[in-house]
């Protein structure tokens, strides 16, 4: 507020809005003087300052709302798009006994799709630590509970917005 005062006296001194010197105006020889004339530039400056900051406030709002839709959206496409159909039951723990104990193997380029075709036959396809393909038929364990999906966190090589598992941890879908 003092840099505006300040710099209002210097704007009172130096000019006035026509451009003219302001001692040489008829400011000071029709009673409004020096004070007046800065009062009047304050608040002008005052209110320009309001309506910027009502102007920021009211954009701050449409990005708030742009951003409550653009997370609807992302609900709406993640619980309608095909891949949230893919039947995935969650990330468990495994161990060297295994949970899914059959037809066990390594896939190059790892997709969900590659594995459920190579798990054909069984209820569950797992991925784990991003290219191993596990199959079984039994999802409940208490050996092997699920555990945080954040716990399946390695990508497939071929699906970077998929996790492909993680060490000792299946992601596991239907198959």
């Amino acid at each position: 507020m003092w840099i505006q005062f300040l710099f209002c006296c210097l704007i009172a001194f130096c000019s006035c809005e026509k451009n003219e010197r302001f001692l040489e105006s008829d400011q000071l020889s029709k009673g409004g003087g020096v004070l007046l004339y800065i009062l009047q530039k304050l608040e002008a400056m005052q209110a320009a300052q309001k309506s910027q900051t009502e102007t920021i406030n009211h954009q701050k709002k449409q990005i708030s709302d742009l951003e409550k839709r653009q997370r609807e959206l992302k609900h709406t496409i993640n619980t309608y798009h095909p891949l949230s159909k893919d039947g995935y039951m969650g990330c468990f723990k495994d161990d060297g006994n295994r949970h899914l104990k059959h037809k066990i193997t390594r896939i190059s380029n790892t997709t969900l799709w590659k594995c459920k075709r190579h798990c054909h036959g069984f209820k569950y396809a797992g991925l784990q630590d991003r290219t191993a393909c596990l199959c079984g038929n039994t999802l409940n364990n208490p050996s092997y509970p699920r555990v945080p999906k954040n716990q399946c966190n390695m990508p497939c090589p071929g699906e970077s917005f998929r996790m492909c598992g993680a060490g000792w941890r299946n992601s596991i879908y239907r198959v």
